[in-house]
């Protein structure tokens, strides 16, 4: 089972991506992607590159940037190899923050 992360949403009053806050010592995006089998790929923006690695993960951007779930949905599914079965699909931010 493949997996697609979406991590892609602008977090313009926060000034950084969501997907970099914390929930145990751990960035959501991390908590998320840890969720999936391989292949996993997260939809979200270039910040994230340095979470990432270190993991499994494949990062894409959606088209345009910023362009919704939707756009994310069809992101991740483009980026992924070929997969036989189910896809898990996941909001980075499906986990509460300890803190901001």
């Amino acid at each position: 089972m493949a997996g697609i992360v979406l991590a892609g949403g602008n977090s313009s009053r926060m000034g950084f991506p969501k997907a970099l806050l914390l929930r145990d010592n751990t960035s959501l995006v991390r908590v998320a992607v840890e969720a999936c089998t391989e292949p996993v790929v997260v939809v979200g923006p270039p910040e994230l590159e340095s979470e990432l690695a270190d993991t499994h993960a494949i990062l894409t951007r959606e088209d345009p940037p910023g362009g919704g779930p939707s756009a994310g949905i069809v992101a991740g599914i483009a980026a992924l190899p070929a997969v036989e079965g189910w896809v898990q699909l996941l909001p980075c931010d499906l986990t509460a923050p300890e803190r901001i």
